[in-house]
């Protein structure tokens, strides 16, 4: 799995700070102005992650449940929106969503769109990276970043690379196949 250190340091690779990317890939801690852009980094990636969850891609969790009745705050994390119950042997069942709380007669397990809490350098980067590539990701952060250290015509950059990332994403279907054409020989 991808840590969220890696897009950090793919992000300061986009922002022109090598030495920064090398420490964060390592897992070295930093001093002084280095510390601070790390953390500048940290709060850039949250943002990002809070715009990709809203206006993209939120991500979906499978989780196994026990009961008829499964409470909200019981669950890894807390739900924006159930996508689907399933029984046992993994079939569709329907299911009641109550505002702290979902029914589902015989549900094994429940899938689940989510927000995600805050994260660390340590800890897992939650996007599929089908869905949105950790690069186009790290657009985001570096655009981010950028805006935080007053570096408004680079973040608009890397903006417009991170916007154009995650549209390419959802509106990408796979390409029909044109047949070679033959003279009729």
């Amino acid at each position: 799995m991808v840590k969220v250190r890696d897009v950090l340091a793919d992000a300061a690779d986009l922002t022109s700070d090598g030495a920064l990317a090398d420490r964060l890939r390592e897992g070295i801690p930093s001093e002084g102005e280095e510390e601070k852009k790390r953390k500048a980094l940290l709060r850039a990636y949250n943002a990002v992650m809070g715009v990709t969850c809203a206006e993209f891609f939120p991500p979906r969790r499978r989780e196994k449940v026990g009961g008829d009745k499964i409470f909200f705050a019981d669950l890894d994390e807390v739900p924006t929106r159930i996508v689907a119950a399933y029984d046992g042997e993994g079939n569709g069942i329907g299911a009641v969503v109550c505002p702290t709380y979902a029914v589902a007669r015989g549900a094994a397990e429940i899938e689940y769109e989510y927000f995600p809490s805050e994260k660390g350098e340590e800890d897992e980067h939650p996007f599929d990276e089908r869905k949105l590539g950790v690069r186009a990701f790290a657009y985001g952060v570096a655009a981010e970043y950028c805006l935080i250290a007053g570096r408004y015509e680079e973040s608009a950059n890397w903006e417009g690379k991170y916007r154009a990332a995650c549209a390419g994403r959802l509106t990408r279907r796979r390409a029909g196949k044109i047949p070679a054409r033959t003279w009729g020989l």
